[in-house]
């Protein structure tokens, strides 16, 4: 069975011949220069590849009818980009820091419910999106991965467009404004994507959920902000046939029934403490015989601070509680790797072969 196959029975729940590794890489580490083409194709090769290609923006404000300034600053490895919207008359004003890998909002657009109307009204136009990357990375794997298609969900875009201070103070005190941005982004995207499905883009990868779960608020939020909507976005996904790959960071052991609701076909990164709290093999016994999992091996604890014996044991767990009767896709909860070893990515690979063989090799729970 090629890498392809096994991702794919995985995703359907079936049982491969081997537990599939995927080292969470994406084109992006050749971007970033963590590694050269040598050792990036060398790991395609030796483990099961899953790129993350984005496509860009869907749609956009209609720049004919609302003027838009765009400024960046550049200092050292610090940068800031200011973004200003002008219209009938207002103005909203977004200041967005990166330094190195790290991201912030330290100004949103949206600060008072004025902003929130004036946004509302903004004149937008759909993007034409060429699949032209998605197909591609998915012709350069061939049968060594598969791409999936990066997209954010609506609560994801909602929380681009406040500071984090702003946003969660919105989420409890105002959630009907929270609603009504919510809705807007969703009518948009289900706009927007029945061309991008036509195109014969069909796996996606849907992140942004996170924002309200209870690592961030309390549970019931994440009913109200994230589900009752991507579920609408995964129905329409379904309806050609695709397959809706979500993911969510953080603490999400109270919610994981949500993800029934919501009718996800695969999870990832199932983070365990102390970034999260998921038990994989409560994971596997509560949602995996509906969801492909995905992940569970930390990223920071165990990818970047452990020795190759770390990862090992790491893995054996893993595949334990969760590999037995298919479903289950052996990856670290991060995909960054600016600080990993080369030599745990190896580990994770080389163990996920030995002990990741169906019939497994080592005790299953």
């Amino acid at each position: 069975m090629n890498s392809r196959k096994r991702i794919l029975a995985a995703f359907y729940l079936e049982e491969p011949d081997l537990v599939p590794v995927s080292t969470y890489m994406s084109p992006y580490w050749l971007e970033n220069r963590w590694v050269n083409e040598e050792r990036f194709w060398n790991f395609v090769k030796k483990s099961d590849a899953i790129f993350r290609v984005s496509l860009g923006k869907m749609y956009d404000i209609d720049r004919n009818k609302v003027k838009v300034i765009d400024k960046t600053f550049i200092e050292g490895n610090r940068c800031v980009t200011l973004q200003r919207i002008e219209y009938c008359n207002n103005i909203l004003q977004s200041v967005v820091e990166s330094v190195g890998y790290s991201r912030r909002i330290v100004e949103g657009f949206l600060k008072t419910e004025e902003d929130v109307k004036m946004w509302l009204s903004i004149p937008y136009t759909i993007v034409a999106v060429d699949p032209k990357p998605f197909f591609y990375w998915d012709e350069k794997l061939g049968d060594e991965g598969i791409t999936v298609c990066s997209i954010s969900d609506p609560i994801g875009e909602a929380w681009n467009l406040f500071s984090t201070r702003d946003f969660l103070k919105y989420c409890v005190s105002k959630p009907h404004l929270i609603e009504e941005i919510v809705k807007e982004l969703l009518r948009r995207k289900m706009e927007a994507l029945p061309s991008i499905l036509e195109k014969g883009v069909t796996r996606f990868w849907i992140s942004g959920s996170e924002v309200v779960g209870p690592t961030f608020v309390n549970p019931k939020y994440f009913a109200r902000f994230a589900t009752r909507y991507d579920k609408e976005l995964i129905k329409l996904i379904h309806e050609y046939g695709g397959i809706a790959y979500v993911h969510c960071h953080g603490k999400i052991t109270q919610i994981l029934q949500e993800f029934l609701e919501m009718e996800a076909d695969v999870l990832d990164p199932l983070d365990p403490p102390p970034q999260g709290d998921v038990s994989l093999s409560y994971a596997k016994k509560f949602i995996g015989n509906k969801i492909c999992l995905v992940g569970n091996v930390d990223s920071n604890n165990v990818m970047v601070q452990g020795t190759p014996e770390i990862v090992t044991s790491a893995v054996k767990k893993c595949i334990e509680e969760a590999a037995y009767g298919g479903g289950y896709i052996l990856q670290p909860t991060s995909g960054s790797i600016f600080d990993t070893p080369l030599e745990n990515i190896e580990t994770l690979i080389k163990a996920g072969r030995k002990y990741g063989k169906y019939k497994l090799s080592i005790h299953v729970i």
